[in-house]
C-alpha cells in the first residue's frame, strides 16, 4: 500500500507499507519430522494497543473433510501466546487445514467469536543432514579369513584398528557432533586420530553399560559436504572364552533447527577365542560284577556312552597344528578298602573289532593341521572296555588310574 501526501508549497510525501490480505493465518510447508507454527496476524504487541483481556483463542486442525479437532485453547493470553504450534509432522499431515476462533467476553454474558483460517499445512520431504558413515576394522596382529567388517579367530594381545570415515552429504551443516563405538569390556585404547592428528584424552571418553564400553569421540562441527576421517588404535585384552561380538558406529549432532540428527554406519563383528585348547574328562563306570564272571567284558555305564561325551574339548587354538591324544591304564584295580587286594581285570581299548590292552599307551584320537580337536564320545562296544580274566574277584569297589596326554604330533 502506497500513501502520498500533496503540500500547498507544492512538497510531495510519499511511503509504503507491506500489508497481509487474507484470513489472518498463513499457510505453512514445513520438511517431514519438523514442528510447524501458525500464527495470528495483526495482534502483535508493537502493533496494536488492544488488550487481550475477557478473550479466549481455540485452535482447530481438520483433516481431509473430517470434523474440526479442538488442539489447543488459552484464555487471557499474552502477546507471546497467539500462536499453535504442531507436533513433529509426518505424511499423514499433509493438506491439513488448522483455524483459530477468536472468542470474546461480553459483560451482558453474550460472547461474540471470529473464525480465521483455514491455514493449510504442505509437509515437505525431510530436510535432515545426510551423513554418509563407512567403517571397516583390520586385526593388524592376524590377518586371516578376515574382512572389512568381521575379524575372526581375534584373541588376547591382538592389535585392532578402526578406519571410519564420515561425509555430510548434505547443504546442512551439524554441529555438537559426536560418534559412538561400542567396545568389547576390557579393551585398552591407544590412540585416536582425526585426519593426521592424534587427539588428547579430553576429547574422547569411555562409558560402560551391562553389556560393554562405549567410546564417544566429540567432533565439533560437520559442515555441509565435509568430510572427516577417524582412525583409532586398540588392543584386545581379557578375552576368556569364545564369543562373538557386534558393533555399529553412530554419530549423532544438532541440526541448523537444534534438532536432534543420528545416523549410522556399518555393522562390525568380531570373533573372539582365547587361543587355548581345554579338555574336561569324566570318570568311567563299568557295569557291576558277578562272582562268576570270568573272560568277559563289562561295558561302560549308559552316561558313559554316545551321546554323552567323555572327553569334552573346547579347542579355540588360533593355529592348530596336529595334535594326538593317548590313553593308559596307569594302575591295576585297587580295591577301596583293601590296597592289597586287586581286581582280576584290565582295560581294553576297542576300535572296531580290535583291541589294544590300555596297559599301553594308546592313540585314541588325533588331528591334522588345521583341524579342531572334536570331543571324544563312543559307542556301548567301543573305546575303553573292562576285561574279566579268569579269577575269581573278591566283592568291593575298584578303580584305577587313568593318564590321558595331549602330544603334539610331528606330522
Amino acid at each position: 500500500m502506497i500513501a502520498t501526501i500533496n503540500n500547498k508549497d507544492s512538497t510531495v510525501v510519499s511511503d509504503s507499507k507491506e500489508i497481509t490480505i487474507g484470513n489472518g493465518l498463513i499457510d505453512r510447508a514445513i520438511p517431514e519430522g519438523k514442528k510447524a507454527r501458525f500464527e495470528i496476524q495483526g495482534l502483535k504487541d508493537d502493533e496494536r494497543e488492544d488488550e487481550l483481556s475477557n478473550i479466549t483463542i481455540n485452535w482447530y486442525k481438520q483433516i481431509n473433510s473430517q470434523q474440526m479437532e479442538l488442539v489447543k485453547s488459552k484464555s487471557n493470553p499474552t502477546f507471546n501466546d497467539i500462536f499453535y504450534e504442531t507436533q513433529r509432522v509426518h505424511p499423514e499431515d499433509d493438506n491439513s487445514k488448522y483455524y483459530a476462533q477468536i472468542v470474546v467476553k461480553q459483560a451482558k454474558g453474550n460472547d461474540d467469536s471470529v473464525l480465521i483460517g483455514p491455514a493449510t499445512l504442505k509437509v515437505l520431504p525431510p530436510n535432515d543432514p545426510k551423513v554418509e558413515i563407512s567403517s571397516t576394522i583390520t586385526n593388524v596382529t592376524f590377518d586371516t579369513n578376515n574382512t572389512e567388517t568381521q575379524l575372526n579367530d581375534v584373541t588376547n594381545g591382538d592389535w585392532i584398528n578402526y578406519s571410519v570415515n564420515l561425509y555430510n552429504n548434505s547443504r546442512r551443516a551439524i554441529h555438537d557432533s559426536y560418534i559412538t563405538l561400542p567396545l568389547h569390556w576390557d579393551t585398552q585404547i591407544e590412540s585416536i586420530k582425526i585426519g593426521s592428528t592424534e587427539i588428547s584424552n579430553s576429547d574422547y571418553s569411555i562409558s560402560t553399560n551391562e553389556k560393554n564400553q562405549i567410546l564417544k569421540i566429540n567432533l565439533n562441527n560437520l559442515d555441509m559436504h565435509q568430510e572427516k576421517s577417524l582412525f583409532i588404535a586398540t588392543t584386545v585384552k581379557n578375552i576368556n572364552d569364545r564369543e562373538s561380538f557386534n558393533s555399529q558406529i553412530e554419530f549423532h549432532g544438532l541440526d541448523p533447527d537444534s534438532d536432534k540428527y543420528a545416523s549410522q554406519g556399518d555393522k562390525l563383528n568380531i570373533n573372539y577365542i582365547n587361543n587355548q585348547l581345554t579338555a574336561s574328562i569324566k570318570e568311567l563306570h563299568f557295569e557291576p560284577i558277578t562272582l562268576f564272571n570270568h573272560n568277559n567284558l563289562k561295558y561302560r555305564i549308559s552316561a558313559n556312552n554316545d551321546p554323552n561325551e567323555v572327553v569334552s574339548i573346547n579347542d579355540q587354538r588360533r593355529k592348530r597344528r596336529p595334535l594326538k591324544l593317548y590313553l593308559k591304564q596307569a594302575t591295576n584295580f585297587i580295591n577301596k578298602d583293601n590296597s592289597l587286594i586287586e581286581l582280576p581285570a584290565n582295560l581294553r581299548y576297542y576300535n572296531g573289532k580290535s583291541f589294544t590292552s590300555l596297559t599301553n599307551k594308546t592313540l585314541i584320537g588325533e588331528t591334522t593341521y588345521g583341524q579342531v580337536f572334536n570331543s571324544i564320545k563312543w559307542h556301548k562296544d567301543q573305546g575303553p572296555l573292562l576285561h574279566m580274566n579268569s579269577n575269581n574277584p573278591i566283592p568291593g569297589n575298584y578303580s584305577s588310574q587313568l593318564t590321558w596326554q595331549f602330544e603334539d604330533s610331528i606330522t
